[in-house]
């Protein structure tokens, strides 16, 4: 089983009135420093580090993704071969950072394994590109009671 070990980091993801077209996300692992960058267009969410995972490089010109997953268990997660693995408090509970389209390919058969709902965010520069996503194979039950129904 994974290890929530290597601190809280947060990404900041912002929109802008005069380019309503493009949004950005940022990475940060001090809160005061993505506190600071905050303002009425964005929104500030922790991910905590799976395995002593560092905050995902996003400003690089080299494209590179966020593969959001969920909702996940963390417990049925075994080892992850990823650039970077986090756990949030949405949903969407798992972020896998990608640098590679291998990676991506691998994120894409981790959520079809556990039957999850994926956002596939890629990001060049802080910009975030077309987002990819993927449903559920069969619907998730609402509520299972004792009996299992």
């Amino acid at each position: 089983m994974l290890r929530m070990v290597g601190g809280t980091h947060f990404l900041v993801f912002r929109s802008s009135i005069a380019e309503p077209d493009r949004s950005y996300v940022y990475s940060y692992d001090r809160f005061d420093d993505a506190l600071a960058k905050w303002d009425a267009h964005s929104r500030i969410s922790p991910i905590f580090a799976l395995e002593g995972a560092r905050p995902p490089k996003l400003s690089a010109n080299e494209l590179c993704w966020l593969f959001f997953l969920g909702p996940i268990f963390p417990g049925v997660l075994a080892e992850l071969e990823f650039s970077g693995a986090y756990l949030t408090l949405g949903i969407l509970n798992v972020v896998l950072f990608c640098t590679t389209p291998q990676q991506c390919d691998t994120a894409r058969a981790l959520a079809t394994s556990l039957n999850a709902i994926w956002e596939e965010w890629p990001v060049t520069g802080n910009v975030v590109g077309r987002v990819a996503t993927g449903q559920c194979a069969e619907p998730h039950p609402i509520a299972v009671n004792s009996s299992g129904r």
